[in-house]
């Protein structure tokens, strides 16, 4: 009975083979794998090349803020300078903390506040009056406060 056995495992592997069911890798298949680009010779036939900085480099592209329509910053820059001062204030007086940050930033007249701290840093972002975002920075050293898009994947600050 062994011997039987063995004999059908042969005659189904021979079946397999003979069909292209078991061809080994690239022989007239399609890829099936991403493999990065290859200076040194061609392409196994089983890889789809790509760069690997491109690839990198869409990864990061939800983060990217499209640019507002000129009446939009000029109208959200009114902001910039009274948060600016606010901030500073708590900056240069040690106060930051996340509350702190939040009632200054609602003093000015912003809601829907997303805010991030960042080993130390504080991120924030808000929805501005004329659209898009005023967003920045609180850290030890300095205050930044900005106006821009709304980041790719919707928002004012980028998750991470």
């Amino acid at each position: 009975m062994r011997n039987v056995g063995a004999s059908m495992l042969l005659v189904v592997v021979g079946l397999l083979v003979s069909t292209g069911c078991a061809s080994p890798p690239g022989a007239g298949e399609e890829s099936t794998a991403a493999c990065p680009e290859n200076e040194v010779g061609d392409m196994p036939n089983s890889c789809t090349a790509y760069d690997p900085e491109d690839a990198m480099a869409l990864n990061d592209l939800f983060r990217e803020r499209p640019d507002l329509p000129e009446a939009a910053i000029s109208d959200n820059s009114t902001l910039i300078e009274p948060l600016t001062v606010r901030l500073e204030s708590l900056r240069t007086q040690d106060e930051v903390s996340i509350d702190s940050v939040v009632a200054a930033i609602e003093a000015v007249g912003l809601v829907d506040i997303q805010i991030r701290d960042d080993h130390g840093d504080l991120l924030f972002g808000a929805p501005g009056p004329a659209g898009g975002c005023i967003f920045g920075e609180v850290s030890e050293e300095s205050v930044l406060v900005e106006t821009g898009g709304f980041i790719m994947d919707g928002g004012c600050l980028a998750m991470q």
